[in-house]
């Protein structure tokens, strides 16, 4: 986990929530939040056409097991300073998981309702002891609420900016 911050710059810097959560979660085995790796990358040419290009306008700090990544995404001309987590899908897909870092881990704490995120959320397959009520407890601990976002960023907005992209760039 100590390589996650390579990721994040000046576009896109590090929140102090997400390192917290990334220490409170290693106490966790594999498989008890969900099947998954923390794991910064950024976006490149084998998932998008120059997606190397995109550094500042993605932070991915997650990778599930199928090849999914999940992080931070700044649209251009964004000023917000809460920025929506998102899924680009092994396979192409993309969603916008949360409005912010605390709504996704809210979501992720309650088996949220995430359609293309089958690694974060509990199955029943096997004997894994699911932790993730005590993600809930700890943000409720932590007094971590959502903040209010005004205009938060659809899936339909994220899908339609790689639509763009992959034109441009094909």
């Amino acid at each position: 986990m100590s390589n996650i911050n390579t990721v994040f710059n000046d576009k896109i810097p590090m929140p102090k929530l997400l390192a917290d959560f990334l220490q409170w979660a290693d106490q966790f085995d594999y498989g008890q939040l969900g099947y998954f790796e923390f794991e910064s990358d950024t976006l490149d040419d084998n998932w998008i056409e120059n997606g190397s290009q995109l550094a500042n306008q993605f932070a991915i700090w997650l990778r599930l097991g199928d090849g999914s990544m999940i992080g931070f995404w700044r649209p251009e001309h964004f000023n917000d300073d809460i920025l929506p987590v998102v899924l680009l899908g092994s396979e192409g897909e993309v969603e916008v998981l949360g409005e912010s870092l605390e709504d996704f881990l809210y979501k992720w704490g309650n088996d949220g309702d995430f359609e293309n995120v089958y690694d974060l959320m509990p199955n029943g397959d096997d004997d894994t002891e699911y932790k993730h009520h005590l993600l809930l407890e700890w943000l409720n601990d932590n007094n971590i609420t959502c903040p209010k976002v005004d205009n938060p960023i659809k899936t339909e907005q994220l899908q339609q900016f790689f639509d763009d992209w992959q034109s441009k760039n094909a």
